[in-house]
């Protein structure tokens, strides 16, 4: 666990290239725009120009804010993403769920086991209730 919550430091230090300002390999040297440490230092009168690539004076405190608040939006992203399936797999069970319930074949089966035929509930059955409710039979039906 130690490991992985030393990551984004890691991945600071490795990629943000503020540590020899300028330096870095071409493939990810544009990993260094998601660290609020680089625009920290294209602020600093001695260091902004050393820095390649620093944007304006006027939009630094901008892309700072926003490349430190980069974590945080993108947990919040994974976790819209993760309750949207969650609720989607919710809605396809109980859809599923309720085209077996609506089945011959399954009331004949509540019938021989419970002795009862279930019901559509109606809409306006309460906020408890779901698809069918058991409805008592005259007991006629042998087992």
């Amino acid at each position: 666990m130690q490991i992985i919550a030393g990551l984004p430091f890691l991945f600071m230090i490795f990629f943000s290239t503020t540590f020899s300002p300028g330096a870095g390999v071409e493939g990810i040297k544009f990993l260094r725009f998601l660290f609020a440490r680089f625009y920290f230092w294209c602020d600093v009168p001695g260091y902004s120009d050393l820095m390649e690539g620093c944007p304006p004076q006027d939009d630094l405190v901008l892309y700072t804010v926003l490349s430190g608040s980069l974590g945080l939006l993108l947990f919040l992203a994974g976790n819209l993403v993760l309750g949207l399936k969650a609720a989607s797999d919710v809605k396809k069970r109980d859809t599923g769920r309720a085209a077996i319930e609506s089945s011959v074949e399954f009331q004949k089966l509540q019938r021989l086991l419970f002795g009862a035929d279930l019901i559509p509930v109606s809409s306006d059955a309460g906020v408890g209730a779901k698809g069918f409710e058991p409805v008592a039979t005259s007991g006629d039906e042998k087992i």
